[in-house]
């Protein structure tokens, strides 16, 4: 049996951990670790050795825990069995993750859905931590895309309540918060990180990309029509009840009368008009007694023109009108 007297890594440099093919070598093997890479020395479960960037002579007089590796001697030479795993300190690629989620706008008081995206990118800060977790899993490799499957639903979770509680605090309005992502993002990552660092990792350019609020909530968009009214009542001011009177007088134009009042009863139509008419109105202007006087005889005049009452019936209904406002 041959055994290694060189130890490096031979995996590329798209994973964060990789475990070494060798796991036998001799007394005096060289390890060599690259620049942005840890070389860890696993035992039994547990992290017996870790080197940094350099070149080793691996021999018991220089490092002692080598003993505990001790296999047999071969060759007149002894030798060592053990796990070799190398993980790399280089940032990672992009991580993208997504959800939507309910919150309840601290301003307008409502439950809403906030649809949230970004991204994250993640180093390795403490290989020794993070070797341990996934030898738990019984992961021998990890890529960086991997991170996402290990690490990303429990980020994602981290995200989600860290966010929610941030804008429930903010005291701000959730359309607001919206249009601020950066600040947002900012609050969020320092959270963040010191959650993620137990994991072993680093959490590095944190980002919400967007948040948005979904179109289709029933609640946002009743409070979105209210808010129209009530900025519309605001802009015009003492003149928003003249115009919408005018507006409501323009739609009734286009059937004249119909659907109407008249001092705050029923018109007729002109089909349905009869003798009985006149004094219905009589009985209208006589128990009405907050009206807009100028407004009805005008709208008597009208009623005369389009020969829907007669002359008899206009002059009576007129001069009731005249006695009230006298």
């Amino acid at each position: 049996m041959n055994y290694i007297s060189s130890i490096s890594n031979q995996w590329p440099g798209k994973f964060l951990v990789s475990k070494s093919q060798i796991e036998d070598f001799n007394d005096g093997s060289i390890l060599t670790v690259s620049p942005g890479e840890q070389a860890l020395f696993v035992n039994n479960g547990e992290i017996a050795g870790l080197f940094l960037n350099g070149r080793y002579e691996l021999t018991t007089q220089n490092y002692p825990f080598i003993n505990s590796f001790r296999r047999f001697l071969a060759n007149g030479q002894l030798t060592y069995h053990c796990s070799v795993f190398f993980i790399s300190e280089t940032q990672s690629s992009e991580v993208l993750w997504g959800f939507s989620m309910p919150v309840r706008d601290p301003v307008q008081n409502i439950f809403t859905k906030v649809f949230v995206r970004g991204s994250y990118t993640i180093r390795v800060n403490d290989g020794g931590k993070l070797l341990l977790q996934l030898l738990g899993m019984n992961v021998n490799f990890m890529a960086a895309t991997d991170v996402k499957q290990f690490f990303g639903n429990r980020f994602q979770q981290q995200i989600s309540n860290i966010l929610a509680q941030y804008i429930s605090q903010s005291g701000r309005e959730v359309l607001d918060l919206c249009s601020d992502t950066l600040s947002v993002s900012d609050s969020i990552a320092s959270k963040l990180k010191n959650m993620v660092e137990p994991t072993g990792l680093e959490l590095s350019n944190f980002c919400i990309s967007a948040m948005q609020l979904d179109e289709n909530d029933p609640n946002r968009r009743i409070l979105e029509q209210a808010y129209a009214k009530y900025r519309e009542r605001e802009i015009l001011g003492e003149q928003y009840g003249t115009i919408k009177d005018t507006d409501i007088r323009m739609n009734a134009s286009q059937t004249p009368f119909a659907g109407m009042s008249f001092m705050g009863q029923p018109v007729p139509v002109a089909n349905q008009m009869g003798p009985s008419n006149a004094s219905q109105y009589q009985n209208v202007v006589a128990n009405n007694g907050s009206v807009d006087y100028l407004d009805r005889l005008r709208q008597l005049a009208k009623m005369k023109e389009d020969q829907l009452i007669n002359e008899e019936e206009y002059n009576s209904i007129k001069n009731q009108i005249l006695q009230k406002m006298l």
